[in-house]
């Protein structure tokens, strides 16, 4: 049976599953692991706190994001595994490998496209990026897409117009889950095939599953919990802006309903229909004269545009709703900081995680660009990234990332820096010579290269500008004179010459750090780009190539 609860507010969603939580583990007793699924690890977090706030423990939840429980529920009932972007993956590249496949004539603009490569690297990278592009376009189509993808088997489905993509989707599509197709057998199954083939005698009922956090669903997990819901509970936690039924669409509701609730206006019609219009209401109605108090109280009781204001009605020197213009990203984010502090000052029992800062998700990078170094300036407002796609990485994982980036570029003075610096680089001397590194890579002129052979076919006929130059000058330095001492005599080695640039004996030893770290990457980015193994093999070796530079920077990394 699957339970809505609905509420304007996520607190009284979180008390509401406390509560229900609680009475499962009295029923159930404590041993037996309540499952909630949560669509984050900020949800999870959230959840977990708000339990233990409530009643001093949150045990034995065991929190799972949506796919693993596809995932489970899915091998527990049919016994298979769940098709998943990164199988979906493998066997697209199984396919773009084989030159068979490529052959045929339904896969031309795909042939057409890797083709287009101007190098044997380039024609594998392409491979490699249009096999992961497949994953997650096919992965989404079994949430999003089922019967688009039940017809596929039979016949193309599509307009005209997307014809010549349809074609060689579904050819490669076929070739994974038609008869003979790849995933048959290593035991996969999409989703909107699993729920095709839901038993209509279910296993044994099981205990009841809490799903929180999620503002809309793919239309296949909605069928999943319908089908689950046959023999357990299912209660689904959603937040609500109207506690009336507001499924149509009205010309006089509120401005904020009429302009952006199409998508929560389909999620609830989709939930009312699972639960079959039986939900229970924890909504709170809004107090208060403020602007913002007046807004959300006739959003939730979908009160009707007046045609005109009441005058009455005084709005001077409310400032529950401000709008404010500034002339960049990173003048707007001193705004929100200064304003931050205002509201801590002026209330004493406000906190900083009491304060959300919502970001435009299409303007996010802009913003996350800048917000790390303005909170900093701003006495160190704490602060945490969430839930916007390009957020910041963990420090271990960022640097990871840099590090298998270094194989596909230029060895530029940029991005190598972006390692050599790193808070997270196995070097405890990086963090204290920052400056001095910079400092160093400004006088020796680097820019990009490991050695002179990266400049070959260039208008650099002399040993300028790359790495390798650079730290030979820098090693010079700690041993001879040169510019600062007024030493004009360059060091002869074989054909080129090199002006050392001196060190201070104090600073000898974070040189070498420096020219020691630089060159083991250059080595290592050497060796990557010779390489041809097989998949395993390269795993192995990224793994051993990235244990080898990161470390954590904190304990909460470690």
């Amino acid at each position: 049976m699957i339970a809505v609860v609905y509420s304007n507010r996520t607190e009284e969603l979180a008390q509401e599953l406390g509560a229900r939580v609680r009475d499962q583990q009295l029923a159930d007793g404590v041993l037996v692991p309540v499952r909630v699924i949560v669509p984050s690890a900020a949800v999870e977090d959230y959840v977990r706190l708000a339990v233990a706030r409530l009643f001093g423990v949150a045990g034995n939840l065991e929190m799972l994001r949506l796919t693993t429980f596809a995932g489970d529920v899915l091998h527990g009932v049919l016994g298979g595994q769940l098709a998943s972007a990164s199988s979906i993956e493998a066997m697209a590249l199984t396919l773009l490998l084989d030159e068979g496949f490529l052959a045929l004539p339904e896969v031309a603009p795909v042939r057409a496209y890797l083709g287009a490569g101007c190098s044997r690297d380039a024609h594998d990278m392409r491979v490699v990026q249009l096999a992961t592009r497949i994953g997650r376009l096919f992965e989404e189509y079994t949430y999003s897409r089922g019967p688009m993808l039940l017809q596929w088997l039979e016949s193309p489905v599509l307009e005209p117009t997307h014809a010549e993509t349809e074609v060689w989707q579904r050819h490669l599509w076929n070739a994974m889950f038609g008869a003979g197709g790849l995933a048959r057998p290593r035991g996969l199954v999409a989703l909107h095939e699993a729920i095709a083939a839901w038993p209509a005698a279910p296993p044994d009922r099981g205990p009841t599953i809490h799903v929180f956090g999620f503002a809309h669903f793919a239309p296949a997990f909605h069928q999943l919990f319908a089908c689950v819901g046959r023999d357990r509970g299912v209660t689904l936690y959603a937040l609500s802006p109207c506690e009336g039924f507001w499924e149509d669409d009205e010309p006089r509701d509120p401005a904020p309903l009429a302009l952006w609730g199409r998508a929560g206006r389909e999620q609830i019609r989709a939930l009312n229909l699972a639960a079959g219009f039986d939900h229970e209401d924890r909504f709170v109605t809004p107090t208060g004269p403020s602007l913002l108090a007046r807004i959300q109280r006739d959003i939730l009781q979908r009160t009707p545009v007046c045609d005109r204001l009441d005058e009455s009605t005084a709005l001077d020197g409310d400032t529950s709703i401000r709008v404010l213009e500034h002339a960049s990203v990173r003048r707007e984010l001193e705004a929100v900081a200064s304003e931050i502090w205002t509201r801590l000052e002026a209330d004493s029992t406000l906190r900083f995680d009491d304060i959300a800062v919502l970001l435009p998700e299409a303007d996010a990078p802009l913003y996350l660009a800048h917000i790390g170094s303005v909170f900093a300036s701003a006495h160190d407002i704490p602060h945490r990234v969430v839930d916007i796609p390009g957020s910041p990485l963990s420090g271990p994982a960022d640097l990871a990332l840099r590090i298998l980036a270094l194989p596909f570029g230029t060895f530029s003075r940029r991005d190598v820096l972006g390692v050599v610096l790193h808070p997270c680089i196995a070097d405890p001397t990086a963090s204290a010579s920052r400056a001095r590194r910079v400092a160093w890579c400004d006088a020796l002129g680097i820019f990009h290269g490991s050695c002179h052979d990266d400049h070959r076919g260039t208008y650099l006929e002399r040993d300028l500008f790359n790495w390798d130059q650079g730290l030979r000058r820098l090693a010079l330095g700690a041993f001879m004179a040169g510019d600062a001492s007024g030493a004009d005599e360059p060091f002869e080695l074989g054909t080129e010459s090199y002006v050392p640039l001196e060190v201070a004996p104090s600073d000898v030893r974070d040189a070498a750090a420096f020219g020691c770290v630089v060159r083991s990457l250059a080595s290592d980015v050497d060796s990557l780009r010779s390489r041809v193994l097989p998949l395993g093999e390269w795993a192995a070796l990224l793994a051993s190539v990235v244990e080898t530079y990161v470390t954590a920077s904190t304990d909460a990394e470690a």
